[in-house]
């Protein structure tokens, strides 16, 4: 993930916004996997944008503001299994997102290959995805190229033991 673009939207036509620089992956007890209630496995990312390039303070407005507020990262994966029945994806009768019995299934994504990009967006497939920390102050003696320093945090679906 360390040096990958990060986007507006997942729009690959277009140039990036900003950069990654560090990445970790930390366990989110307080957001629980639904079937065992162990904690789930996020990526925790930080990124950079520079100071005073076209789009710059726009950026930092609307995020500071509010309005972009969630992210997504695309990633190639070699497989993912089912949430109700435990069966691959594409051998299985339920669809990610629909309700089965009062639990809404979803894919859990194994042997993760690549992160292509990290997105703002306007809405995250995950609702606990969110953009947190502060910039650097405005008034410093000694500005520096970074904007500020942010966290991108998504979840990422155990198994695999993929690096980042």
């Amino acid at each position: 993930m360390v040096g990958q673009s990060v986007l507006a939207g997942h729009d690959k036509r277009t140039l990036p916004v900003a950069r990654f620089f560090k990445a970790a992956l930390v366990e989110r007890p307080e957001v629980p996997e639904a079937d065992s209630g162990k904690p789930t496995l996020w990526v925790r990312a930080w990124f950079y944008w520079l100071k005073g390039t076209h789009g710059a303070d726009d950026l930092a407005l609307n995020m500071d503001g509010g309005i972009y507020r969630e992210v997504s990262i695309s990633w190639r994966y070699s497989g993912g299994h089912c949430s109700i029945c435990g069966k691959p994806m594409r051998s299985c009768p339920h669809q990610a997102g629909e309700v089965y019995d009062n639990q809404v299934c979803y894919t859990w994504i194994e042997n993760i290959l690549d992160v292509l990009e990290g997105s703002l967006v306007y809405k995250g497939a995950d609702r606990e995805t969110a953009i947190a920390g502060e910039h650097q102050p405005r008034f410093e003696s000694q500005p520096t190229a970074l904007e500020r320093l942010l966290l991108f945090e998504v979840e990422l679906f155990r198994d695999g033991g993929s690096q980042l």
